[in-house]
């Protein structure tokens, strides 16, 4: 019996490989890719696929109040992930600065990802920096 089920599912998974195989469109087995851009992207447009993944780094120092809050985004975007990365090895001393980082999925669509650097309990002022990323992802 044991025999009997190792062949069913050796055979299951040889034909559900070829039906895959048969379903996809060509091209359709190109790896998505991970677009990692920082500061210097600033104000300009980025050219993504679906699929894809997004990663913006952008200098930061939480420690002085100031963080980086993303204000809008186009829907082709999907924030999976925003975390802080200290710069330098441990141990690190206080006011450490270092590198926030958000990581977005990308679907069809396109407009403007927009995030300002600011403290925020002071909403009534400018902010400190703002950072523009125009987006187009098919």
């Amino acid at each position: 019996m044991i025999r009997s089920h190792a062949g069913l599912f050796r055979r299951s998974l040889v034909a559900t490989t070829l039906l895959v195989a048969i379903a996809l469109p060509a091209g359709a087995a190109v790896a998505a890719r991970t677009v990692t851009v920082g500061a210097a992207a600033n104000g300009k447009t980025l050219v993504l696929k679906k699929g894809d993944t997004l990663v913006l780094r952008l200098a930061s120092n939480p420690t002085t109040g100031f963080g980086w809050w993303v204000v809008s985004k186009p829907k082709a975007l999907k924030l999976l992930e925003r975390i802080f990365v200290m710069s330098g090895k441990p141990p690190h001393p206080p006011g450490q600065g270092g590198t926030s980082v958000f990581r977005f999925s990308v679907r069809s669509g396109q407009g403007r990802l927009k995030l300002v650097y600011r403290r925020s309990w002071e909403k009534g002022t400018p902010p400190f920096h703002s950072f523009v990323l125009s987006i187009r992802a098919n």
